[in-house]
């Protein structure tokens, strides 16, 4: 990390009322990885500012922690699922609606500013979109 530059941590846009095409929280996970963003994921809040001391950007991924998923769904058995999984993942926005999401997006915000990031907002899902498009058309030009 350098001094003079501004430290960033990417705060995902959540559509919770059109998710049937994939889980905006495994699209944001997948963008950050694709993209080199350093993913800070719910339950390490307290080691945020260690885990990110070299990062300049930060992606911050509420993902409910297994112990959470047992919570909210009767069978979900955290040795033989995960909770990064989209349909546990949808499982879970149907059960607990957006605020259980919004609460872990919440702690990690806090957190990350916290460590000196400034929040950014980002549309994760509109960006795989908008990448899909660009390879199709890129494929259909060859």
């Amino acid at each position: 990390m350098t001094d003079s530059k501004k430290r960033i941590a990417y705060k995902p846009i959540i559509n919770y009322d059109d998710y049937a095409a994939g889980n905006p929280l495994t699209t944001a996970a997948i963008v950050m990885e694709e993209d080199d963003i350093f993913a800070v994921f719910h339950g390490e809040e307290k080691r945020l500012k260690e885990l990110t001391e070299e990062y300049d950007e930060i992606g911050l991924v509420p993902y409910p922690t297994p112990s959470e998923a047992c919570d909210v769904l009767d069978d979900f058995d955290p040795d033989n699922n995960f909770v990064e999984d989209d349909e546990t993942l949808n499982l879970i926005f149907d059960e607990e609606g957006s605020e259980g999401t919004e609460e872990r997006l919440d702690a990690l915000v806090e957190a990350a500013v916290a460590a000196g990031f400034e929040i950014v907002e980002r549309d994760f899902t509109k960006d795989a979109i908008e990448r899909d498009e660009r390879d199709a058309q890129a494929r259909g030009a060859k």
